[in-house]
């Protein structure tokens, strides 16, 4: 896939969840693809109700390492009704 979209999807998976996510990114991303994804942003990783996680940004950067990617942070260009943030992981060039 060239763009690959996960609106309000991380913020109610458990971070296992998440990395078996990013463990598999590289076997469907083209090199030129783009992946945006939003999270409840949090200090620490916190459940906030039975369905609801926040998650720190150094999560997603630890995995993306983790995985051969980097991460951008796009939370400034994008406004979610209830403060969700927006990140984007890209293959390094």
């Amino acid at each position: 896939f060239d763009y690959l979209l996960a609106q309000s999807v991380f913020s109610h998976l458990l971070p296992e969840h998440i990395e078996e996510c990013f463990a598999h990114l590289d076997s469907v991303m083209t090199a030129e693809a783009r992946f945006f994804f939003t999270r409840h942003p949090g200090t620490e990783f916190r459940q906030r109700s039975q369905t609801d996680f926040e998650y720190p940004k150094s999560f997603f950067e630890n995995l993306a390492a983790k995985h051969g990617f980097t991460l951008q942070d796009y939370s400034d260009e994008y406004q979610h009704p209830r403060g969700q943030r927006m990140l984007m992981v890209v293959r390094p060039e």
